[in-house]
C-alpha cells in the first residue's frame, strides 16, 4: 500500500457482480514500512470479478482541501498485490476493466 500521513488503512476487495458482493482480499497501513507482506490465504479471481481498492482517510484537524497529487501534501491510494497466473489458463497478456483491443 501507499499513501501519504492521512490514511490510515487501504485495503483490497474482489467485487462478483454476479452475486453483488465485496470479499476482502488485502488490508495493510501505508504508515507501515514499504513492501510487500504476504497474505493470509492465497485468493482465487474468478473471470469476471474485478479487484477494487479502497482508501481510508483521516483529516480530523487539517484545515484545507486535500488534493489528490505525488507531493507529501497532497494524498495518493496505491494498493500492490502481486500475483501469479496458471500456466495455459489465461490469455498472453491481462488488460485492465474498459479497455479493449484495437488499432495500435
Amino acid at each position: 500500500t501507499h499513501a501519504h500521513s492521512l490514511s490510515p488503512v487501504i485495503t483490497g476487495y474482489v467485487y462478483n457482480e454476479e452475486g453483488h458482493k465485496y470479499r476482502e482480499i488485502a488490508r495493510g497501513s501505508p504508515q507501515w514500512p514499504q513492501a510487500f507482506y504476504p497474505m493470509k490465504k492465497v485468493q482465487t479471481v474468478k473471470p469476471g470479478e474485478i479487484v477494487t481498492a479502497r482508501c481510508t482517510y483521516n483529516s480530523t484537524g487539517v484545515n484545507h482541501a486535500t488534493n489528490i497529487g505525488s507531493t507529501a501534501g497532497d494524498e495518493m491510494c496505491n494498493l500492490y498485490i502481486m500475483f501469479f497466473t496458471e500456466p495455459g489458463k489465461v490469455g498472453d497478456y491481462l488488460m485492465c476493466a474498459n479497455e479493449q483491443e484495437g488499432p495500435a
